[in-house]
């Protein structure tokens, strides 16, 4: 597909789409753009300020994520069309990992696919001490057909409405630990909870997913990983909406 064929659907003020197009077409794009993926995701800490950036900072930086969502949904990234089994050192589930993706309810799932790209597989294709070091994208999951990069095996949207993105035996790089993603399913909260409880109708929805899974701890993010608020600062504690998860 030429540049006069690509037409994109969103409008971008802090980017030129048509710029990246040739380096997204080379299979190791992540290594051309790895100066500003540095800058706008592997060292991101979310809200932090950065003195040394512009007032366009976070715009550039949100523009681009709509930019991979963009070219995701157009088939305009090389990626690889297979690989090795990435899910073969799959355990018996024994931990269910409660999430949010600190994005507004109304995120599409292409946001959440690129993000996941960017933010999670593409830094462990750029290590160069890493056996894929170099080679094009492969994930070993597909959702509705294509390949996917989302983390969490089951995302659940404000009005209870489930996306059940990864199955049970594939391994979601979710946790920040390996050995916790081996044995784990991630349940996500498609919300920003970082002062907030998930709506009545989510939490229900998310008691029914837990059932399925017996013998099984439920742990939030933060439990698992003490370096993330994540999910939120109202999970845990005396009122905390972690309880609620756990009622029959």
């Amino acid at each position: 597909m030429t540049k006069q064929e690509v037409i994109f659907t969103n409008s971008y003020n802090y980017l030129n789409p048509y710029e990246y197009l040739k380096v997204f077409s080379s299979p190791d794009w992540y290594l051309k753009l790895k100066p500003l993926l540095q800058e706008y995701f592997y060292d991101y800490k979310g809200g932090e300020e950065k003195a040394h950036t512009s007032d366009d900072w976070l715009g550039f930086r949100n523009e681009f994520v709509l930019l991979v969502s963009e070219l995701l949904d157009k088939n305009l990234i090389a990626l690889a069309q297979s690989g090795p089994d990435m899910d073969e050192e799959r355990e018996p589930i024994e931990i269910i990992v409660i999430h949010h993706s600190s994005r507004p309810p109304n995120t599409p799932l292409q946001i959440i696919n690129a993000l996941g790209l960017i933010r999670l597989y593409a830094p462990v294709f750029s290590k160069s001490s890493s056996d894929v070091y170099g080679q094009p994208i492969w994930s070993n999951h597909f959702y509705n057909g294509k390949p996917t990069f989302i983390a969490y095996h089951y995302l659940i949207e404000n009005n209870g409405t489930v996306r059940h993105v990864l199955k049970d035996n594939q391994i979601g790089w979710h946790a920040g630990d390996w050995e916790v993603n081996k044995k784990s399913i991630a349940i996500c909260f498609l919300d920003e909870l970082d002062e907030e409880v998930p709506t009545k109708v989510a939490l229900n929805s998310a008691r029914e997913i837990i059932r399925k899974y017996k013998n099984v701890k439920v742990l939030g993010h933060r439990e698992v990983n003490p370096k993330t608020r994540c999910p939120g600062d109202k999970f845990l504690g005396v009122n905390g909406w972690k309880k609620e998860l756990l009622t029959d």
